[in-house]
């Protein structure tokens, strides 16, 4: 797995998907939950996303995720329980190599900032998969400040300053947080 980790607020997202999406539209479709039928939610611009930089919930790996791709993929679902009456559609990278998976992570409950995730599930990804991940590392690398092994956008840096927590969840321990050096 190739992942970046960073921590962000709306603003620092907003930056970000708009040096990203300069050199060609993406699509961002949600793929952490189980669809009743095969019409997805998909959005053809970061930005417009719903609840960008807030963190749905109280930890970062629970936190929404979107299947990301560029024009012309082929997306695919996967049907589960399809023998029961009432299949669901399930949307992720097992069946759609060419894609990464992006987490925004952001503010929980006003004062704690999970972190947001860049990903890719296979060392051996897609070319496709391979240029996405490059897009955003680039931007990520240009308008993040680098602390530990995570990135941090500049308005959550403030935040960072100010003394708020950066963490992976809420019930983490505080000694795992993420600190300035």
């Amino acid at each position: 797995m190739t992942q970046i980790l960073f921590f962000a607020l709306k603003d620092d997202l907003l930056a970000l998907f708009e040096i990203i999406e300069n050199k060609g539209p993406l699509f961002y479709m949600r793929s952490d939950k189980k669809y009743l039928t095969p019409k997805f939610d998909v959005y053809g611009r970061g930005s417009e996303i719903p609840n960008l930089g807030i963190a749905t919930c109280e930890s970062a790996i629970a936190c929404d995720t979107y299947l990301v791709y560029e024009s012309g993929a082929s997306i695919q679902a996967r049907v589960i329980g399809e023998a029961s009456k009432t299949p669901s559609y399930l949307i992720d990278q097992l069946v759609n190599p060419d894609t990464i998976t992006f987490s925004f992570g952001g503010i929980w409950k006003g004062e704690t900032v999970l972190y947001g995730r860049v990903a890719t599930v296979s060392a051996s990804f897609s070319k496709s998969a391979k240029h996405l991940m490059s897009r955003f590392q680039s931007a990520i690398r240009k308008q993040f400040t680098k602390i530990h092994a995570c990135y941090v956008g500049p308005n959550a840096l403030e935040l960072l300053k100010a003394g708020n927590r950066f963490t992976i969840a809420e019930q983490s321990p505080r000694e795992f947080d993420l600190t300035l050096p």
